[in-house]
């Protein structure tokens, strides 16, 4: 297997984009709000806000959540070199009777005593490959029992290495992933429900990659995606269907706190726009910096709907990050603690 990723850089926030006018035709979608193409022939765009109660804060560490993956009520992460639990395999504790608002229904606000943090636990921990810098998770299959992890491997690395779910055993390794081993390169990975290929994003390129999971590399160029800034992560969506002609792919733009859903030969298909109600602490405090790096996708709805977990990675020094006009009381941002996001993406017009 072989399979390389790079870690996000960080870069300075695009200005924040404006939302949907509230009286637009098509802006009834829950917790978002359709603007439409904004140009004949571009892809729809969809503006999104965080569902209540959310985002919460990721432990009371520096974790440096760089890969989700969720699986039967379970939220599994890898955190890249400067978390503080490296070549590990952690399990995110869900809050239970996570209730969701139905599709059309207004926001209600959150209830005052909602919990405003997740834990987070080691499962287990893995020896040896070729560099800490976990990037992005896949877990193999994509239905039933887990068996294995997907990691990609990024600073001194460009690789893609499995470890089994239960005991973080390394199993295997596919390198090159790109033939460059620097820090700005593949960042997330998503598994073919068959198993047999991986879908690779590229940070600076943004570029969409693919690759049969057991190689050989270099993983083959797709397409790369227009309009993006900074391509962190990747889940697959089969669209709930038997065949895989019309399955997408959800593409997380860390820098342009933006969703695309694209294709599979690499054409967007639409855009989950993030800003600007995702710059908000647990506590309702604007901050800054913006930094999602992570994508797990929950659940399809009836509706269309995908539920999905976004996580942020916290930006290095001397990057900023802390609260606009409010004291950090509890030490969060000192400690620069992660936050954990969970967003409704309504099906385009």
């Amino acid at each position: 297997m072989a399979a390389t990723l790079t870690a996000c850089a960080s870069r300075p926030p695009r200005p924040p984009s404006a939302a949907a006018p509230a009286d637009s035709p098509s802006a009834a979608a829950a917790h978002g709000s359709s603007s439409g193409s904004s140009r004949s022939g571009e892809p729809p765009t969809v503006a999104v806000t965080p569902l209540p109660g959310w985002p919460r804060w990721l432990g009371d560490a520096n974790h440096q959540i760089s890969g989700l993956a969720y699986r039967d009520g379970h939220l599994y992460a890898v955190s890249d070199q400067s978390g503080v639990e490296t070549r590990a395999l952690l399990e995110i504790e869900l809050p239970s009777n996570e209730s969701v608002v139905p599709p059309g229904e207004g926001a209600p606000p959150a209830p005052a005593d909602l919990a405003r943090s997740v834990g987070v636990r080691v499962r287990c921990r893995w020896q040896g490959g070729p560099h800490p810098d976990a990037e992005g998770m896949a877990i193999d299959p994509m239905n039933g029992p887990p068996q294995s992890v997907l990691l990609t491997l990024e600073t001194h690395a460009d690789a893609l290495v499995e470890i089994g779910f239960d005991d973080c055993a390394l199993r295997g390794q596919v390198a090159p992933l790109t033939g460059s081993d620097s820090n700005e390169g593949i960042e997330g990975i998503a598994l073919s429900p068959d198993g047999g290929t991986v879908y690779l994003v590229h940070e600076t390129r943004t570029t969409l990659f693919s690759m049969p999971r057991a190689g050989p590399g270099p993983a083959r160029e797709i397409a790369r995606i227009p309009g993006a800034r900074s391509l962190c992560d990747a889940a697959y969506d089969d669209r709930g269907t038997a065949t895989t002609d019309d399955d997408r792919l959800l593409l997380l733009d860390r820098n342009g706190r933006r969703i695309y859903d694209v294709t599979l030969q690499g054409r967007v298909a639409g855009v989950w726009d993030l800003d600007p109600d995702v710059a908000r602490d647990p506590d309702g405090i604007p901050y800054s910096l913006v930094a999602l790096e992570a994508l797990a996708l929950e659940a399809r709805e009836p509706d269309g709907s995908l539920l999905v977990y976004a996580a942020t990675d916290t930006p290095p020094r001397p990057f900023p990050y802390s609260r606009r006009g409010k004291d950090d009381d509890a030490g969060r941002y000192e400690r620069r603690v992660g936050m954990l996001y969970r967003f409704r993406l309504p099906p385009f017009p």
